[in-house]
């Protein structure tokens, strides 16, 4: 029976409006509900408030997992020259308003684009746009409000910068 990793984290406001989080993993069978984790991570809540002086004002959970070991097929290496910063972003209509929600790509490949645009045409792209247009086996496809996904209204090509950073301590590395 495998197991998952899954983050338990809370959010945490102090009097001034600050807020920061906290949490911890823990090894979940794949049995386990989602009601199973939400009263795990309600119980997580219930200890972090006990001992801290600031309100808990959210709580999610994370499942970690291994796309090839849950059944995806997947390349085992990166393509030669793929770079993570070159990306597509495709914007997706949301039902009853007005407003998009992006999707990014990262490390778009190459054969994907044509003419400096996405080629929507491409059946892996085409795939990709109709399976986010569709509900999935657990649910629709949402944005952070719970509006779903409909269609594609465009899409375009951009280059970000990406910056690795190394935790110390309290500051952050760049």
């Amino acid at each position: 029976m495998p197991s998952y990793l899954v983050r338990q984290v809370v959010q945490v406001t102090d009097a001034a409006g600050l807020t920061t989080t906290t949490g911890n993993r823990q090894t979940v069978e794949d049995v386990k509900t989602l009601a199973d984790l939400i009263t795990d991570g309600a119980a997580l809540a219930s200890a972090v408030d006990a001992v801290s002086s600031g309100k808990v004002t959210k709580g999610w959970v994370t499942v970690e997992y291994l796309p090839s070991e849950a059944g995806a097929t997947i390349k085992l290496n990166p393509d030669a020259g793929s770079e993570i910063q070159q990306v597509a972003t495709l914007n997706f209509h949301l039902t009853g308003s007005t407003y998009v929600e992006p999707f990014v790509i990262p490390a778009i490949a190459d054969s994907k684009i044509s003419s400096n645009r996405l080629n929507l045409s491409d059946a892996a792209v085409s795939a990709l746009i109709a399976f986010l247009s569709n509900s999935g086996s657990a649910g629709d496809w949402v944005n952070a409000f719970g509006v779903v996904l409909t269609t594609v209204r465009d899409a375009f090509l951009s280059y970000w910068k990406s910056r690795r950073r190394k935790f110390h301590s309290l500051t952050w590395e760049n």
